[in-house]
C-alpha cells in the first residue's frame, strides 16, 4: 500500500497521522480516502479484522496534505470501534469503522450469485480512462468499456500496483474498487447521456477473506432515484463466487460538467 497511502504518525499514539495524496486529483477522490481510513484505523486495532465501514463525505477535499484523526469509540473482548476524521481546515470526511474477531466454526452460506463468473479478467481488455486519478485500480469491464463516462459495472477489479499482504491491505483494496464509477449509476434506464452525482455517504461490510492483489467481480445497480437524491447497491464476489464483500452508496445528482474531458 506505500505506493499509494503515505501515512506519518503524528504521535505515539498513532491516533493522528498525516496523509499526503499523490496528486490533487486522487485526493479528490473518495474511494482514495476510504482506503487511508482502513489503514489508519487497523494502526488502532489489533487480532481483529474490519468488518464494516460507513463513511460520510461532509466537503470536497482538495489537495493535500490531510490529517487523519483516530478516535476510539469502543474496545472490547470481540469488538472494536473507530471513529476517523479525514482534513485539512475543517473535515471533509467522518467515517466509522468496527473491527471484529472472526468466528470459527460458525456456518457459512451466501445466496444466489448473480455476477458471471464467465468472463476472465486476463482475457477482458483494460479500461483506460484520461484522468490520472483513475489508474489507481486497473479496471477490466465485463461488457467492454462504455462510450464516454458510463456504466463498468460489472468490472474486475484490482489495485494497479501491487497492494501487500494481510487483511488490512484486503479490506483498503475493496475499498478502492467498491467506489468506482458508482457515480455513473446516477440515471434512469430510459435516459440518453452521462449521468454525474455527488457521493454523500458510502458504506461496505466485509463477510469473507480475500487478498489485496486478486481480482474481484465490483457489481452495482441502481436501487433508486427520487428528486436528485440516489442510492446503489453493490456486491464483491471472487473469481470462485465467494461473496466478500457487499455496499451501499448514496449519491447527489448533479448536471453534467465536463462530459468531453473523460475521454
Amino acid at each position: 500500500m506505500d505506493w499509494l497511502i503515505d501515512l506519518r504518525p503524528l504521535d505515539d499514539g498513532m491516533r493522528s497521522f498525516e496523509v499526503t495524496p499523490p496528486n490533487d486529483i486522487v485526493a479528490a477522490f473518495g474511494a482514495y480516502l476510504l482506503a487511508c481510513a482502513v489503514r489508519g484505523a487497523a494502526e488502532n486495532v489489533e487480532g481483529m479484522e474490519l468488518r464494516a465501514l460507513q463513511a460520510m463525505f461532509v466537503a470536497s477535499a482538495r489537495g493535500g496534505p490531510f490529517r487523519l484523526e483516530v478516535e476510539e469509540t469502543a474496545s472490547g473482548a470481540s469488538t472494536s470501534v473507530r471513529r476517523v476524521v479525514i482534513g485539512r481546515d475543517a473535515p471533509c470526511a467522518v467515517m466509522t469503522l468496527a473491527f471484529r474477531t472472526t468466528g470459527e466454526g460458525t456456518p457459512d452460506w451466501q445466496g444466489p450469485s448473480k455476477a458471471p463468473m464467465t468472463a476472465t479478467p486476463t482475457s477482458l481488455g483494460r479500461y483506460e480512462p484520461t484522468a490520472s486519478g483513475l489508474t489507481l485500480v486497473d479496471l477490466r469491464p465485463v461488457d467492454g468499456a462504455p462510450p464516454g463516462y458510463g456504466r463498468i459495472h460489472p468490472v474486475w477489479a484490482r489495485p494497479a500496483e501491487p497492494f501487500g499482504d494481510g487483511a488490512t491491505a484486503a479490506a483498503a483494496a475493496i475499498a478502492l474498487g467498491s467506489d468506482q464509477f458508482v457515480i455513473a449509476l446516477a440515471k434512469t434506464p430510459d435516459e440518453d447521456g452521462p449521468a454525474f452525482a455527488t457521493t454523500l455517504d458510502h458504506s461496505i461490510w466485509f463477510h469473507r477473506p480475500s487478498h489485496a492483489d486478486e481480482w474481484l467481480l465490483y457489481d452495482a445497480e441502481l436501487l433508486t432515484l427520487a428528486g436528485r437524491s440516489c442510492v446503489a447497491r453493490g456486491t464483491v464476489h471472487s473469481a470462485d463466487g465467494r461473496l466478500v464483500a457487499s455496499f451501499v452508496q448514496g449519491m447527489l445528482r448533479r448536471d453534467w460538467p465536463r462530459a468531453a474531458e473523460w475521454r
